[in-house]
């Protein structure tokens, strides 16, 4: 379901407010963060509430802490204060330190 609420131009916002409505996490071998990465410039709202629902619900470990680095850092300067605050705890909680002082 991120991966399609990421990929809607048209309804991204409706699709991400849908997708917060259920418990989601981050797979394995997904493809979401390179998308939310390709996302932030031109729809950094949705982008960011759909970023930090999804760390929010993965319980281990992040693999790629690093790609999770870059969508904070594709993040930063568009998504709002609040979406950001939420995305960096969700980071250092997950082990990715370094991605939450990105």
């Amino acid at each position: 379901m991120a991966g399609r609420a990421v990929s809607l131009e048209g309804s991204r916002d409706e699709a991400v407010d849908l997708a917060l409505m259920a418990s989601a996490g981050l797979r394995s071998h997904g493809q979401v963060l390179q998308q939310l990465k390709s996302c932030a410039e031109h729809a950094p709202v949705s982008s960011s509430r759909l970023f930090g629902h999804l760390l929010a619900g993965k319980t281990t470990p992040s693999w790629h802490c690093h790609q999770v680095q870059d969508v904070i850092v594709a993040l930063r300067e568009r998504a709002p204060e609040e979406s950001l605050r939420v995305i960096g705890e969700q980071a250092l909680r997950l082990g990715c330190i370094p991605a939450a002082d990105a």
